[in-house]
């Protein structure tokens, strides 16, 4: 009686060994292949052109090399299609999937650094240190509370629930913008007690057309949408108009989601309060864009990358799926290449 081949898999980035023992052990039936250390021009045609399944995080081999891929797992929590390549994904014919709500927890915890950063006037009271002298002036420092103010997120996913989490026992007035109204509940991945599944923390939700009238009650405006065409410059110089004087806006996407210079403006002109941003390697803001230099903007790196267990999360969404495709199930996180994310 012959013995029915195991399946392949791939995997093409650093991973624990711990990690790669526990993947073998759980799946007895799986023959994990692991080149942690090739760039992508070292990736060869044998390397991967038996592979059902490839785990990887930024190595994509040509499409012509996986002639029986069934399905392409991305330890990546973001993914804008195009960085796949229109001819890529124009020939995909298997499932992709990403790590989208490993890293929530940590962008939640950033997004509420800045929210208190930006309501306490941290940049100015850090430069008042290094003059040695705080100005004392009532006027200086009004302070934007947390406590029961007006949150509105645009883009409910993963990160967006999450922040909606903590800041509930705040007492917040939460307002959330989704594309599909009619599934209000989490259908991605998301650690559990963590982030809101049901979508039972929001107290009214928009579509995106609606966003212009939403930031008007705001005191905070969070941004978490993916980056997609129609995403782009989401935050419009209409959107920014609409806002309050001294309302905030916190960005936890890429930058290209916001009209800067309409911002800078707004900023300039004392529209809005001020704006918190986040600096991803791959969307670096130029060394002399003006918002560097305006103390009403505070720019931070991207440190949820940083965390250290991001790996041990991931494997759970991982084994999740691993599971799910032996027993015929679907697949948690699929992307949609026609919606772009």
């Amino acid at each position: 009686m012959s013995t029915k081949p195991k399946i392949q898999a791939v995997i093409l980035m650093p991973l624990k060994k711990k990690t790669l023992s526990m993947l073998r052990e759980e799946f007895p039936k799986v023959e994990f292949h692991h080149y942690p250390d090739k760039t992508s021009h070292e990736i060869t045609r044998p390397m991967v052109e038996d592979a059902e399944i490839i785990i990887t995080k930024t190595i994509i081999p040509l499409i012509e090399d996986m002639p029986n891929l069934k399905w392409l797992h991305l330890f990546k929590t973001v993914v804008d299609v195009r960085w796949l390549g229109e001819e890529f994904c124009e020939k995909a014919n298997f499932v992709i999937t990403n790590s989208s709500g490993v890293t929530a927890p940590a962008y939640a915890e950033i997004a509420l650094m800045q929210m208190f950063s930006l309501g306490y006037h941290l940049a100015q009271v850090c430069t008042a240190k290094q003059n040695n002298c705080y100005e004392l002036d009532e006027g200086n420092y009004q302070t934007a509370r947390l406590y029961d103010s007006t949150i509105g997120i645009i883009g409910y996913g993963s990160v967006g629930r999450e922040i909606a989490r903590i800041t509930h026992s705040f007492g917040v007035e939460l307002l959330a913008v989704k594309r599909d109204l009619l599934h209000p509940e989490d259908q991605g991945f998301y650690i559990p007690d963590h982030g809101d599944p049901g979508g039972d923390y929001f107290v009214r939700m928009y579509p995106p057309q609606a966003i212009p009238s939403m930031v008007k009650e705001c005191d905070f405006v969070l941004v978490t949408v993916p980056s997609t065409p129609e995403t782009e410059k989401i935050i419009s110089q209409d959107v920014l108009a609409q806002m309050k004087s001294t309302a905030f806006l916190i960005n936890m996407s890429v930058p290209e989601v916001i009209d800067l210079p309409a911002l800078t403006e707004a900023i300039t002109e004392k529209q809005i309060g001020g704006a918190a941003l986040v600096q991803f390697p791959e969307h670096e803001f130029p060394s002399e864009n003006l918002l560097w230099a305006l103390e009403e903007v505070m720019i931070f790196p991207s440190f949820a990358s940083l965390i250290g267990n991001e790996e041990d999360k991931a494997v759970l969404l991982l084994i999740e799926n691993l599971k799910q495709y032996f027993n015929g199930g679907p697949l948690t996180n699929r992307i949609d290449i026609e919606r772009g994310y």
